[in-house]
Order: structure tokens, then sequence, then C-alpha cells
């Protein structure tokens, strides 16, 4: 599977550079992956798809690649035994920053469609992390 060459002009920081150089799939997943590494996996899943699923003017692949590289270094930190708390509260905060975002732009946007696309973006949002309190 090809990785997306990110644009320099986009903002993401850790997470862009992570998710980048590190992209896997669930495919790749080790074979005792434990039931937190296996839920991280369906998380990137569902980040991943939403651009394509629910596609806006004003949210594509970059406003989900900070949460998915996040997502990636627990995965790898978890693999190796290490603590994840680090990396679980600055994954929370980019939660909680994506599904702000979606939520203003749900409040401002004068397209209906985008409105309607950015409701199923923090729906899928608040569903995939249901069990991670990461609204503030």
């Amino acid at each position: 599977m090809p990785i997306d060459r990110m644009s320099s002009s986009r903002v993401g920081g850790y997470g862009h550079s992570f998710a980048e150089k590190h992209q896997r799939t669930p495919d790749s997943m080790p074979q005792g992956a434990s039931a937190s590494s296996s839920s991280s996996w369906k998380t990137i899943e569902t980040l991943k798809s939403l651009p394509t699923d629910f596609p806006t003017s004003k949210f594509g692949q970059s406003h989900v690649d900070k949460p998915i590289g996040l997502l990636q270094r627990k995965i790898e930190l978890q693999d190796k035994g290490y603590s994840t708390k680090n990396v679980d509260n600055a994954y929370k905060e980019s939660m909680n920053d994506l599904y702000q975002a979606t939520a203003k732009g749900q409040s401002s946007s004068s397209n209906e469609v985008d409105r309607n696309r950015l409701t199923n973006w923090s729906d899928r949002v608040l569903e995939t992390n249901k069990d991670v309190p990461f609204l503030k």
C-alpha cells in the first residue's frame, strides 16, 4: 500500500511525520496483539476512512494524521512493553481538537452537505472513542 506523501505546507506536527514514516495496516498487526492494540487498529482504520467516506471541503486527511500517528506510536510502545501515558494524553488532546474542529465546522459551514458530513465525522469520532474520555 503506497504512502501518500504529505505536503510540507500542511499543519499537523508530530502526527504527520510519524504517520508518514511508519504507516502500517492491520494486516501487519503482530500475532499476539492485545485487545487494546486491536482497538487502536480499528480506530486508525476509522480515522483513515473519514475523508473518503465523508468528503468535505473543510476537512481532509491532514486533520486525522496526528491522531493516527499517535495511535501507531502507542501500538509500537505497547509492543515493546513501554509506558504509553504521554502518547495517550497527546492522543486524547488530538481527538478533542478534531472533535471541536468538526463541531465548529458544522455550525459555521454555509454548505448543507459539508454540515451533514461533518456531523458524520463527529459521530464517528465519538463512537470510535466511546471508551476514551477525550472531551474537555
